[in-house]
């Protein structure tokens, strides 16, 4: 419940951020030949921890980026986007409270489709710890 509640915010900051003239489509699941540019929510692992006085998840997310641009401007940009939006965010949740975001690293990479197109990659990883409501 956490897991996905933690990604509808996610996904909520990423669809309200100012990507500019790139100005992708979010996604978590990525349909078939969808146009590029994109981004979309990869996973999100986490685990338990608990103290004397509280409880919640730690865990960490990975946002992709896709662009068919030549050059890595294009998925670059999308990164920094990413990058300022989610890096320090406190989402609100119904079950849970974002402590921090914080961003861990960032990549790009190109790869070739079946038209022999070059596409352009990147990734963007974050950890997390979410605490849990005492209703909870």
């Amino acid at each position: 419940m956490i897991r996905d509640e933690f990604q509808k915010a996610i996904y909520d900051i990423l669809v309200a951020a100012d990507f500019g003239l790139n100005d992708p489509a979010i996604y978590d699941y990525v349909p078939t030949n969808e146009p590029y540019p994109f981004v979309a929510i990869g996973d999100i692992d986490y685990r338990s921890w608990q103290t004397d006085e509280s409880n919640g998840y730690r865990g960490e997310a990975r946002i992709w980026a896709y662009s068919d641009k030549p050059g890595r401007r294009q998925v670059n940009d999308l990164i920094d986007v990413i990058d300022v939006a989610l890096d320090r965010a406190t989402p609100d949740m119904d079950n849970g409270h974002v402590i921090t975001i914080d961003r861990i690293s960032s990549a790009t990479s190109v790869d070739v489709d079946s038209a022999d197109n070059q596409i352009r990659s990147g990734r963007v990883d974050f950890s997390f710890i979410i605490g849990v409501n005492s209703d909870e």
